[in-house]
């Protein structure tokens, strides 16, 4: 199995009623080449009141991931619409607005541990 060196330059947001916070991260390693293809990627995802988006370089040379790689900036709402649920509860019947390159919803079931 190959591996691909990756950048990647990730924000990470919470929202409430009154505030949005957040970490920005920037950071390098190596990645199995079976998962991802060679290239630059743009990663998103919301649930509820957390999002993430993500700028991501794979690249296969010795130290091709040595450089600092720009973040998508602020995604924009591109239409799409997906169900979420209350954190607190089973309730299921609120939407979040898609950003971005965010195409697809998706169904998980979880605990935290």
């Amino acid at each position: 199995m190959g591996f691909l060196c990756y950048s990647v330059w990730s924000v990470f947001h919470f929202t409430d009623n009154t505030h949005r916070y957040g970490t920005q991260s920037n950071y390098r390693m190596c990645f199995p080449s079976s998962l991802f293809s060679e290239g630059k990627h743009t990663f998103s995802y919301s649930i509820g009141t957390v999002a993430m988006t993500a700028s991501v370089h794979f690249c296969n040379t010795d130290g091709c991931n040595s450089e600092d790689i720009p973040h998508p900036g602020d995604q924009k709402k591109n239409g799409r619409q997906c169900i979420t649920c209350d954190p607190s509860s089973s309730v299921c019947n609120q939407t979040v607005q898609c950003v971005g390159v965010e195409d697809r919803c998706f169904n998980m079931t979880g605990e935290p541990s």
